[in-house]
């Protein structure tokens, strides 16, 4: 599953609180996120395996937690985040640092290094061309 912007925002928030929160809850830290029902619905769903044993432990961004009062087991509407959550935020949140830094390096160090150079190719020249031209008209006198 590819996660976006919003998925990671939804894993930042439930890494945030430490314990299972609610979809109501997520809805109102992340007012500008839409579909977070659906959005949880597809990170809590884990992958399945080909043989049919079940599904692939850790294959899921997030837990869906369980109430177990009878046979079947029914969902409580409390979300908290799996390993792979976690993984999957720290390892968008280290690209996504490193993104600024190169931002940062092509748009500010650059040009400042740009300036230092011309700079100092000013500077050389008012030292070296006053008598160099003293040199040249005395050559060609």
């Amino acid at each position: 599953m590819q996660l976006d912007v919003n998925d990671y925002k939804i894993l930042k928030c439930l890494k945030s609180h430490n314990c299972p929160i609610s979809a109501e809850q997520i809805a109102r830290e992340l007012p500008r996120v839409d579909a977070i029902d659906l959005r949880l619905r597809q990170l809590s769903k884990g992958e399945f395996a080909q043989s049919g044993l079940g599904y692939i432990p850790d294959s899921w961004y997030i837990i869906e937690e369980m109430d177990y009062d009878g046979l079947y087991p029914k969902p409580t509407g409390m979300y908290s985040i799996a390993e792979l959550g976690k993984k999957a935020l720290q390892d968008y949140q280290t690209k996504t640092r490193a993104g600024r830094r190169r931002l940062w390096m092509k748009n500010a160090w650059i040009p400042i290094l740009v300036s230092l150079a011309v700079n100092g190719i000013i500077q050389l020249l008012r030292w070296v061309l006053p008598p160099f031209l003293e040199w040249l008209s005395r050559a060609l006198s």
